[in-house]
């Protein structure tokens, strides 16, 4: 025979619960405001130097290459709950210096706005850059030498860069512009946009739209999930791709399309279409070679194939 219990019990109940369930936590709550706003400025002459390497944290991060200079210069606003909370050093070691620029401790949660380091460099455009960031948007721009990126999150901008590119993003949005070199992006998520590359292209994706045009260059894309979007590339298309539409359009080269999902559509490919696919429409027009090895499920509509044509499946 079971009984109500009366509201009242039932609500001590709840609370003692609630207290036995709290009892083995440890919520970190940071009262603290980070409204002290400093600013500092560093130099370091760059003679002999070959590289910068960058340490940042939270805060956003500017790189400028600049003609003419011959020191690096550093332009740091800091915002932190206390004047010694952050460290900030330029120091150079044989033909490499390091920049470390952070919050020393800025963990917990915050009332209003989190300590950060916003940090501005201008750097001779012959240096090679290493830039390790934790969060926050990062800008580099107009650079003669390899750029590689390590960031956690925030978006990330590069253009005007005449080395190799190197990225690897947790997450955040991705936007390449004018370089004159490879460019290699290994990114968790979020939307990848590159444009007018005069090199090899590669991405590793795993979640986001990515969009690429005018490549000259291979353009190699292994995908997870979102839609892909090429056009007006001179080289080889790869594509690997796990969920998403895909439209490829105006490449001078072969295409070579695997996909498990969603709706394919090829145009104006000078060279061999090769397609594998798992579900979703195909529509082809315009090619040279079309060899389709596994069709899949889903309706397909092919116009003007120039040269061989040949389904497997």
């Amino acid at each position: 025979m079971t009984k109500d219990l009366p509201m009242k019990a039932t609500n001590t109940i709840i609370a003692l619960a609630t207290a036995s369930l709290l009892s083995g936590c440890v919520i970190a709550i940071n009262t603290a405001h980070a409204d002290i706003h400093l600013q500092k400025e560093l130099t370091l002459n760059s003679q002999q130097l070959q590289q910068l390497n960058i340490e940042t944290g939270a805060g956003s991060l500017t790189v400028q290459g600049k003609s003419g200079i011959e020191s690096i210069q550093v332009i740091a606003d800091i915002y932190t709950d206390s004047k010694d909370n952050y460290k900030l050093t330029l120091n150079k070691r044989g033909n490499k210096a390091t920049l470390i620029a952070k919050i020393k401790n800025g963990s917990g949660f915050w009332q209003g706005n989190s300590p950060r380091v916003n940090v501005k460099i201008f750097v001779p455009q012959h240096l090679a850059l290493n830039i390790n960031d934790g969060s926050g948007d990062i800008l580099v721009s107009n650079t003669n030498n390899s750029v590689d990126i390590k960031d956690g999150s925030g978006k990330i901008e590069v253009t005007h860069l005449n080395g190799i590119l190197t990225i690897n993003d947790g997450s955040g949005d991705i936007f390449v512009n004018n370089t004159n070199n490879s460019v290699d992006i290994k990114d968790g998520s979020g939307k990848i946009e590159v444009a007018h590359i005069k090199g090899d292209l590669t991405i590793n994706d795993g979640s986001g739209d990515i969009n690429v045009k005018h490549i000259v260059g291979n353009t190699d894309i292994d995908d997870n999930s979102g839609d892909i979007e090429l056009k007006h590339i001179i080289g080889n298309v790869t594509i690997n791709d796990g969920s998403g539409n895909i439209y490829a359009k105006s490449i001078q080269g072969n295409a070579k399309i695997t996909d498990a999902s969603g709706d394919l559509t090829v145009e104006k490919v000078t060279k061999t279409v090769t397609i594998d696919d798992g579900s979703g429409d195909i529509n082809v027009e315009n090619v040279g070679n079309l060899n389709i090895i596994e069709s899949g499920s889903g309706g397909l509509h092919v116009n003007k194939v120039n040269g061989d044509f040949s389904i497997d499946s």
